[in-house]
């Protein structure tokens, strides 16, 4: 029904004046003019660059376009909603940031890329004013700029290695430790929180502006709380029944849950995990399990006692890289002259050393079978003489046996007779198959296996 002016009948009353319409909602008079009721608005005009057609944010954690819509939700839905912030709730939310920089909002709830500088790998390590070490200046400021508090250098080296005043205080569940400028310590609930809305989950069942805003409260309130999941609480959205592992966090991303993985300060304080790998400190660590879907713990504080706890596969060799970390490499210089091997691949190498050097760069699973040449002549565990490994093998295949090497003198001096002394198969022509590499060699019929010596090598039925 179209909005406009009514006009009375004279002595007539205003049905309005006695209806109060609540939640945006708007008295509108019945065509009798006797009665009204209240209604919501059916549509919102569009008023181009006015005030009330800009975005605003509601205190329902949702994004509407204008006033009117924010009010006709309220009326459609009988719930409250008011304005929390002008703008988006989120102003970061369409801004992709590059080269390491991080979307953080500023004065006047502007979304602005900032913290992208390119820290250099060297380890000179500072001690900040919340008590922390850095592995460089340049960490320092990035962190300063990613946290959004104002820390300074108090000296340069480990906190650990000079007068670290936060050494004198304990500080409670949530609270940083804070160095003023006469070099006094203190617990402070320091949390800097952007005015935006990334509502998240808590574990007491609390809907939080953000995970900052979360962290704040159990700060100040001296509660263990932690993010449950991004999203509102008992809004059955598609976190709330999904878990994820490896400490990844679960975040609705166009009505789909992805698991995410923490996002770590810059704080030096090396602990070592149950890889054998050192990190920058326990949440890098955390990060590292969240990439690679793996289960790592810390083991200890510090750094990892270099190679003490790696393990290397395929013969790989434990070194330290130029940042003390333990990492495996591959045999590089074989001089040995030392004598042939045969693999477990049926391949012959020049010694150990170049097998094992192969094995690692291949990634292969190859042992020594044997020290010699793969083509020798090599003893089964059935006591039989085989012209090479890649034959007893061959015929293990075909007779489906196992066959392992036994000292050749087992073999040698023995008299092997074919087929184990059963009748070997025979031609059409009554001779004997000969299923060996000379000009007369034929396949050996199916059922069969080709029962090969240095002397002999006939077809032989399965089974015997």
């Amino acid at each position: 029904m179209a909005e406009g002016c009514y006009v009375f009948p004279g002595g007539s009353a205003d049905p309005c004046s006695a209806l109060r319409c609540e939640l945006g909602a708007r008295c509108q008079v019945a065509p009798d003019g006797q009665s009204a009721s209240c209604v919501c608005p059916q549509a919102c005009p569009r008023l181009g660059d006015h005030s009330g057609s800009r975005p605003l944010c509601g205190d329902d954690g949702r994004d509407y376009p204008d006033m009117c819509t924010l009010t006709r939700t309220s009326c459609t839905t009988n719930s409250p909603i008011h304005v929390k912030y002008h703008g988006k709730c989120d102003p970061c939310s369409d801004t992709v940031c590059g080269g390491g920089e991080v979307c953080q909002v500023g004065e006047g709830r502007i979304a602005r890329c900032s913290c992208g500088e390119m820290c250099p790998l060297e380890l000179s390590p500072v001690c900040a004013s919340d008590g922390k070490t850095y592995a460089n200046e340049c960490h320092l400021r990035m962190e300063a700029c990613r946290s959004r508090r104002p820390l300074q250098l108090i000296y340069r080296g480990h906190c650990h290695s000079g007068v670290n005043p936060c050494r004198s205080v304990e500080c409670r569940e949530g609270e940083h430790c804070v160095i003023d400028r006469t070099g006094i310590a203190s617990c402070q609930c320091d949390y800097r929180c952007e005015h935006v809305v990334r509502p998240v989950c808590g574990s007491d069942g609390t809907t939080y502006d953000s995970e900052c805003h979360l962290k704040k409260s159990a700060c100040l309130n001296q509660t263990r709380v932690r993010v449950s999941y991004s999203g509102f609480c008992n809004a059955e959205g598609v976190c709330s029944s999904y878990t994820c592992d490896h400490g990844a966090t679960c975040v609705e991303r166009a009505g789909r849950a992805v698991c995410e993985c923490p996002q770590c300060p810059a704080e030096f304080s090396p602990v070592c995990g149950s890889d054998g790998v050192s990190y920058g400190n326990e949440c890098k660590l955390r990060l590292q399990a969240c990439l690679h879907s793996r289960h790592i713990t810390v083991l200890y504080t510090g750094l990892c006692n270099g190679c003490e706890n790696k393990k290397c596969d395929y013969f790989g060799i434990c070194e330290n890289d130029v940042n003390g970390e333990a990492i495996c490499v591959c045999p590089q210089n074989c001089t040995q002259e030392g004598p042939q091997v045969c693999g477990s691949n049926g391949e012959t190498y020049p010694n150990e050393c170049e097998l094992k050097k192969l094995a690692c760069l291949t990634k292969k699973s190859i042992q020594i079978a044997y020290v010699g040449d793969c083509g020798q002549p090599v003893c089964g565990s059935d006591l039989r003489l085989y012209p090479s490994l890649c034959a007893m093998r061959t015929e293990a295949c075909q007779r489906q046996e196992e066959l392992r090497l036994r000292p050749l003198d087992l073999c040698q001096g023995m008299e092997v007779k074919p087929c184990q002394g059963e009748q070997p198969l025979v031609g059409p022509d009554g001779q004997e198959l000969d299923c060996g590499n000379g000009h007369n060699r034929q396949d050996c019929p199916s059922d069969s296996y080709c029962h090969q010596t240095p002397h002999f090598a006939k077809c032989c039925k399965k089974g015997n």
